[in-house]
């Protein structure tokens, strides 16, 4: 299907703004996440929930970039994405981007639909300035699990807790605007999907709280900050099932 435009979008002519591509997945393996998080919740790790607010959905980011003109992205974005509805993902281990206090995540395997999907995304965006940690040769493939960790043993013990690793569908991609100061992301479009309503978005990953030195995609449009070193927790591909 098309691309559906959830809520308008109002940009002044001259008035560039952030935008994220990102991946839904499957209704039971948000649902995992989510319970995941509420598990690092009560570990006292903020999950993406408790620090940007309920109604966060796990998701993959494939790009994030600057422009005054989200309508010129959507047909490329549209022919990029209109088949991304079932991709296969496999959430495969526990990582963290170091030097901590830093995100701990789920890595992506970077299978080669996925690495062909992200490269005809970065296409199909072709003119419009990408933020550095998403370009070609730059990207992780990860879904958060939380921000700012401390004790890196308490997120591997929960993680240890869960079957890894998750078999994982995508149910489809959507544009986000991504707030400058807080506040809702805006579903600009969404490729892939049914015709079901697009559910209300909570703030995006990107979206940071004011004065967050730590998160790892803080580096402005094609920007050359040190890359952060992703470090994957040997053991975790693999756990025991939650009783």
């Amino acid at each position: 299907m098309g691309a559906v435009a959830s809520e308008e979008v109002r940009l002044r002519p001259d008035e560039t703004s952030t935008f994220a591509v990102v991946l839904y997945l499957d209704a039971e393996t948000e649902d995992r996440l989510l319970g995941l998080w509420a598990a690092l919740d009560v570990h006292d790790v903020a999950s993406p929930a408790r620090t940007y607010g309920a109604g966060y959905r796990p998701h993959l980011t494939l790009s994030v970039v600057d422009t005054a003109d989200p309508d010129r992205l959507r047909p490329d974005l549209e022919a990029a994405l209109t088949d991304v509805s079932g991709l296969p993902l496999t959430l495969s281990a526990l990582g963290l981007f170091l030097p901590p206090p830093c995100p701990a995540y789920l890595a992506v395997t970077p299978t080669r639909r996925l690495l062909e999907l992200h490269e005809q995304v970065y296409d199909a965006l072709e003119g419009t300035p990408c933020w550095g940690h998403y370009l070609p040769d730059a990207w992780v493939p990860h879904c958060t699990l939380a921000m700012c960790v401390e004790s890196t043993s308490t997120v591997s013990d929960v993680v240890s807790q869960i079957a890894l690793p998750i078999h994982a569908e995508v149910s489809e991609a959507h544009l986000v605007e991504i707030p400058r100061r807080g506040g809702v992301g805006l579903t600009a479009a969404r490729f892939g999907g049914g015709e079901a309503a697009i559910p209300a978005q909570s703030r995006h990953p990107h979206d940071d709280p004011p004065d967050d030195p730590h998160h790892h995609a803080h580096n402005g449009p094609r920007g050359h900050r040190d890359r952060p070193t992703p470090l994957f927790v040997p053991g975790l591909s693999q756990g025991l099932a939650l009783g």
